[in-house]
């Protein structure tokens, strides 16, 4: 019998996980970075009001942070399991990330 349509599913489940588990790592980053940019921020007007700002920014953050995570393992579960036997690799791709995360910076030296 011929399995080739089960293969080529079976790689684009593959290549599907890897797209979900770059795109949480991503998005973890860039919250990271908006985080601490919000503390470095902090740190340099130590008003009131920018203290209650940035408490507020932080429990907002570790929620998404939270949230995105929950959100891709449901996902990457599912595909877990939709591929049973089948091992799975966990690849990083650093120019995806690098596309991806620092998009709109420019790029001075090439």
């Amino acid at each position: 019998m011929n399995k080739t349509f089960i293969d080529k599913q079976i790689i684009t489940a593959k290549e599907n996980f890897n797209y979900f588990f770059m795109k949480t790592i991503i998005l973890i980053l860039q919250t990271c970075f908006k985080l601490a940019i919000m503390l470095l921020i902090n740190q340099i007007f130590n008003y009131t009001i920018v203290n209650i700002i940035s408490i507020i920014y932080t429990i907002v953050s570790i929620y998404n942070i939270y949230n995105s995570i929950n959100n891709y393992n449901k996902i990457m579960t599912d595909i877990k399991n939709t591929l049973h036997n089948e091992v799975i690799f966990y690849e990083i791709d650093l120019d995806v990330i690098s596309k991806n995360l620092f998009r709109g910076v420019v790029n001075y030296g090439k």
